[in-house]
């Protein structure tokens, strides 16, 4: 009755990995499917390197932040002081 059993895992990935042991491949590398066994081991592989965009994001945008903090101090220091007199 087991070896009636038909089980596929199948994963799909926004990008292709560096490797894997999938013996189906679909959507140039990017979706890959594996036939699961039952009753055995059965060995998944896949190994991908993603960017971590989140700390990307946080490091340029902390950047722009320090490089407009100093564009802002420097216009500040260049502009003459404006020294308002009383009049009595």
């Amino acid at each position: 009755m087991l070896c009636q059993i038909n089980l596929r895992f199948i994963l799909a990935l926004p990008f292709k990995p560096e490797s894997h042991n999938a013996p189906t491949v679909r959507d140039e590398g990017r979706t890959l499917e594996w036939q699961i066994i039952p009753g055995s081991n059965n060995t998944l592989n896949m190994q991908a390197k993603v960017p971590n965009i989140v700390n990307i994001t946080i490091t340029i945008g902390a950047g722009l932040l320090i490089l407009l903090a100093v564009i802002i101090a420097l216009i500040n220091k260049r502009r003459p002081k404006v020294e308002s007199a009383v009049e009595n």
